[in-house]
């Protein structure tokens, strides 16, 4: 095709699309995989930040002590979102809310509250407890950092 010319519609009477407006599309798809790429990566590494996190770095005086301590909840919070942020390199702001939501949730009993409000005592409680209740808090966590993610980065 020569330049200027025109791609034809399929009845051959009007272009449907000019050489410059399909090079823009084909642009934007080759754009468009990147940053899909990136974002899918991004949110992984988070993910990630959060295991390392809350499982491999956090010690038992952390678990056992951070609803009813300050101290080790502190602790293991800024270990937690440095993990996070380690990974994915988002920047200060959205650590010091990663911080706040992660301290508030582990220092409380949100993660009990939130099943005692969605009826799920006996799942809380019975035969599936505790795995239950960590399921519950790593969806909160979860939650979270895709927030965070989602308006913040």
């Amino acid at each position: 095709m020569g330049k200027g010319r025109k791609i034809r519609s399929c009845g051959g009477k009007s272009p449907l699309f000019s050489r410059k407006t399909l090079q823009i599309i084909a642009l934007r798809v080759k754009i468009a995989h990147p940053i899909r790429e990136f974002i899918l990566e991004s949110l992984f590494l988070a993910f990630l930040g959060h295991l390392v996190g809350d499982y491999l770095f956090q010690t038992d005086w952390m678990a056992e002590n951070k609803k009813t301590q300050s101290l080790p909840c502190l602790v293991h919070s800024l270990v937690w979102t440095g993990c996070v942020i380690f990974f994915t390199g988002w920047g200060w702001f959205p650590f010091l809310v990663l911080f706040a939501f992660h301290y508030i949730q582990d220092r409380t009993y949100l993660v009990r509250g939130w099943m005692h409000l969605a009826g799920q005592d006996h799942f809380a409680t019975g035969p599936y407890a505790p795995w239950s209740m960590v399921i519950i808090d790593n969806t909160f966590h979860l939650l979270q950092i895709w927030l965070v993610w989602k308006f913040m980065v």
